[in-house]
């Protein structure tokens, strides 16, 4: 090879190995502002509770009760950013979002954040303050309908319905949505385990407490599984 033919292959090797830095650059860029933004939500999220417990008479009984409303939101958020809704025909999008829709309104329905009005003419709204992420609870009771918001739960059952509704883009996800969706729920069990312990305990109020005074933690653990399934991608493990 003569040294006019060298040059261009070194030209090009030379090009390759500074696009490489760059990519690598921009990766390492990206990383850095991805974990900026989320110490700066740390650090609100942070600061919204000292001022809470600081301006206020409340006090902290439980730490994970406090803390929990903030791991369904944190987690919701990141599963938002990870997840993208692949490109699908028209009549499947619909027929996915009509399904997480119904999911949706499921998870308010089996954990008492919407239910049936008041029958009458008239409705009320009251919105009380608590904790951060627990509040303010938003309560309303039309004619129609009843709804209260709990702030974390209304953002965690979202990016759930979001993530169903990702999944089931694709075909092969359908069957793992559907288990993932009553797995997610843990409150669609909840009374079943709590019919469980009664009748185990013969209603004992200290079984019944205990089961109560975990059931924020076990009912976030659950949520967490339930973003993790969904945020895999089913096709990684092959077609059936």
């Amino acid at each position: 090879m003569s040294g006019d033919e060298g040059v261009p292959a070194d030209g090009r090797g030379l090009a390759a190995a500074g696009g490489s830095r760059l990519r690598s650059a921009l990766s390492d860029h990206g990383d850095r502002g991805t974990a900026l933004r989320w110490a700066v939500l740390l650090c609100v999220e942070a600061a919204l509770l000292l001022a809470y417990f600081g301006l206020t008479d409340a006090t902290v009984i439980r730490l994970g009760y406090v803390l929990a409303p903030f791991v369904w939101i944190n987690a919701g958020l990141w599963a938002l950013v990870r997840v993208d809704a692949p490109p699908a025909p028209r009549r499947r999008r619909v027929a996915a979002g009509v399904a997480a829709v119904g999911y949706f309104l499921v998870l308010l329905t089996v954990t008492g954040l919407l239910g049936g009005g008041t029958g009458g003419p008239l409705g009320w709204i009251d919105v009380g303050m608590a904790s951060p992420g627990w509040g303010p609870v938003v309560r309303f009771a039309g004619t129609l309908f009843s709804f209260t918001l709990v702030p974390y739960r209304l953002i965690g059952y979202l990016a759930l319905s979001y993530l169903v509704y990702a999944r089931l883009l694709s075909a092969t996800a359908a069957a793992l949505s559907g288990v993932v969706g009553l797995a997610s729920c843990v409150s669609c069990g909840f009374s079943v385990v709590l019919s469980l312990v009664a009748g185990v305990t013969g209603g004992s109020s200290a079984a019944l407490g205990a089961v109560y005074a975990a059931s924020v933690e076990v009912s976030t653990a659950a949520f967490l599984l339930a973003v993790a399934l969904l945020v895999v991608d089913p096709s990684r493990f092959g077609r059936s």
